[in-house]
Order: structure tokens, then sequence, then C-alpha cells
């Protein structure tokens, strides 16, 4: 996302990659960089789903309106703590919008308001490169601009949910979905607007909201209605930047009008033709890392040699997730075992878990599935909806090239694939 700190008009960005694919950390590696150049707002829907809404499937029937008036309460919230309070008239209209909006998807006319005080302290966020409450208001553009740079709050800074419970539930499943046409949403967009050009007035800085945890969301329809069929991210007047799955990304890729979009696949641990044998430069980047963590560990060496960490590395199919859970599975029993370094018996241990788990559910379809890819000297993605769940599964992985290819993951061609292209 080169651009990402020019002062372009309202970017619209995609980080499309699987689960553990580092996406997150990139997220916030990028959120990072730009609060030097802009107002940065970084909203983890995962989180806020897991523990403010109870229901982390709840994100599978997130509706996009409810996402923007999610957005509207963080926008809000970073604004009253970094610049002082928001005017009244901007927290009325975001109030009466989310209520209103509330009432008609539950069909229930008399339901009282929101307190929008509550709700804005329940979202726990990051948020950065806002100045500080004696640069606020009307001028504070200009004056912002000749501002030294102690005066600026750079850097991200943690907002953790205050208050006791988040009132607003979304992603009810059997809740009526709202049009982008219909008043309610109408009404939670432009209130949500409104708060950003605030936030863009009071700063004099472009807004940057950045959303992790769409990648969670794994059903079709969903996809659909957040970046489809509707047009309410694209309208929002500041730079957005999302992670989504990219099985889905690949299927949808040529109806995601006004997004750009990046695909952030795994490290390729395998040789493209031949998917048996290891990439080197893909097990360096693993040893280099796993190095770098262990150095944090002074008193204690590396517990796990070379000619181990080459091979975890492979079978991990570049996820850093499987490396390093991997990588922590055997450290332990080489602890407990009271070894300085890891011998064959804990590493065969730790990789014969994760394979087995990787196993687990596969059926004949999805199999076959994974064998014809290996039997494909080209590496590309096959149609239909098994692929679109093995890649979700990440039985399946995406590997950078010029064009992005695929491979099922090194460890389940230890025994259940026994087919190589």
């Amino acid at each position: 996302m080169p651009l990402l700190c020019q002062r372009l008009p309202h970017q619209k960005y995609i980080l499309a990659g699987g689960v553990g694919s580092g996406k997150s950390t990139e997220l916030l590696a990028t959120a990072d960089k730009v609060t030097p150049h802009k107002a940065v707002i970084f909203v983890d829907l995962l989180e806020h789903f897991t523990s403010r809404i109870g229901a982390r499937s709840a994100l599978n029937h997130l509706q996009s309106v409810e996402l923007i008036g999610l957005l509207g309460l963080a926008t809000l919230r970073a604004a009253d703590s970094a610049l002082g309070v928001t005017p009244e008239p901007l927290r009325q209209a975001l109030s009466a919008a989310i209520s209103g909006l509330r009432r008609a998807a539950d069909g229930e006319p008399a339901a009282p308001n929101v307190d929008i005080a509550k709700l804005t302290k329940g979202i726990a966020m990051l948020a950065g490169g806002i100045f500080g409450a004696s640069l606020a208001g009307p001028a504070g553009g200009a004056a912002a601009a000749a501002a030294a740079p102690s005066v600026l709050e750079l850097g991200l800074k943690v907002f953790e949910a205050t208050s006791e419970a988040f009132e607003w539930k979304m992603g009810v499943r059997e809740r009526r979905r709202t049009g982008d046409e219909e008043a309610p949403a109408q009404a939670v967009l432009a209130a949500t607007n409104a708060l950003l050009d605030n936030l863009r007035e009071r700063t004099g800085r472009e807004v940057v909201l950045v959303v992790d945890g769409l990648d969670r969301i794994a059903e079709p329809t969903t996809f659909e209605d957040l970046l489809i069929e509707s047009s309410l991210l694209a309208d929002l007047r500041c730079d957005l930047v999302v992670s989504l799955e990219l099985g889905l990304v690949q299927h949808y890729g040529s109806r995601l009008s006004g997004w750009s979009c990046f695909d952030f696949t795994f490290v390729p641990v395998a040789d493209f033709k031949r998917p048996d044998a290891a990439n080197p430069k893909g097990l360096e980047f693993f040893v280099d890392l796993s190095h770098r963590r262990f150095e944090a560990i002074p008193s204690r060496p590396h517990p796990i040699p070379l000619e181990h960490l080459n091979r975890l590395a492979y079978l991990s199919g570049g996820r850093i997730r499987d490396f390093m859970t991997l990588v922590r599975s055997v450290a332990t029993a080489a602890i407990i075992a009271q070894v300085p370094v890891a011998q064959d018996k804990q590493v065969n241990k730790a990789i014969e878990q994760l394979r087995r788990d990787r196993e687990k559910g596969l059926n004949s379809l999805e199999l076959d599935t994974l064998t014809a890819i290996l039997q494909d000297p080209r590496r590309r993605l096959p149609p239909g909806a098994v692929a679109m769940e093995l890649l979700t599964k990440n039985c399946l992985l995406a590997y950078p090239n010029r064009s992005t290819w695929y491979l099922p993951h090194p460890i389940l061609m230890m025994h259940i694939l026994t087919t190589t292209g």
C-alpha cells in the first residue's frame, strides 16, 4: 500500500490472505508507519466480537451498515480521547442513526435510544497520528501544519474498552438485512462521515481506518453484502484498509470495484516445480525468525538444531503461526525431557500432532482437489467451493510469484497425499 501515506482522496485497500499468514502484524506495522502522516484508527473486529459481543461466529452475519456504525463509534471515541469532547450535534446524530437502525432492523419502533456514551466506551481500539487537544478547533489544521513533532501524538496508543457491556447486538443471523438505499443505512453513513469530516478538520490530517478481522468471514453471502452488493464502505470519506480471506477475494476479485487488492501470501518454503523439495530462501526466513525470537532469552541457547529447524519450516507450509506452534511445542518438550537441545523424538511428536490436526475432517472430494493441484504444473486455483473451503481451512496455501500460485499444505504430503506433480 505504497500510496497510503500520500494525500490522495479516500483510498480503499484490501489485504487478502489466510489465517496465520501474518496479516494482523502487517496491518499494525502499516498503521504505525502511516501515523506520522495521517490520523489512524485501528479496530480489531475479531477481538470485539469475541470479548464485547460474546459471539465470534456473529462476524459471519455482520451487515455493512452495522460495520459502518461501529467505525463511527470508533471515530467518535478516538476524537473524544485525543481532542476533547466532540460537538454534541455530531454525537446525537450517530446516536439517533444507530437507534433508528436497531428499531427498523428488529421491528421494534418503541425501542429506547442507545446510550452512545456506553457504546463508545465499549470499543477497544488503537489510534495514532492525532494532534493534541491544544490544537483542536476550526484553526487546528493551520496550527497543526506548523506544529513541532513533540506536539503530536504519534505512534499507536491503546484504548481499552471500559464499559461493562456492548449493548448493540451485531451479526444476528435472523435479522433482516438493511439495504444501502434505506433511510436507516443512509443515516448511519451520514453520521459516520460527519464524524470523519470533523476529525479531519480538527487535526488538519486525512483519516485512515484500519479494520482487522474481516478475514474471519467465511460466508460468501456476508462477503457479498459487505463488498459487492453494498457500497457503504466505499462511500466512507476516509482511507480504509481491511483484511479479507484470500479465497473469497480471489473468487470475487473482478467484482471488487473501487478497491485495490494485495495478496498477503505465505512464505514459499516448497519448490514450485518440485513441491516435495524445500525452497532454501523460504527456510532461511524461518530460521532467522526463530533465532530472533530466542534472542529474547539470552540465558538459554537455541534448543532446536538447524536441521530440525529447516524441517519444521518446510512442514509449516510457510505459515508463521504453524511454524511458531511447532517451535514452541518442540522447545517445551525439550525442557520437559531435560535435554539441552531437541532430539528426533520431540521434533517428530510435534510434527505428528500438526499432521493429524491438518488431516482431520478432510473428505475424498477435498483430497481429490488437493491431488489435482499437485499434478497441475501451473499450480493454479481450481474453480468451485471445495477449493475455497480448503483455503479457509489452511489445507491449501497461496504463495507469491508474478501471479499467486497454490499448493497443499506440505505436511499433508507426508502421508495422506503421496502424488507430487
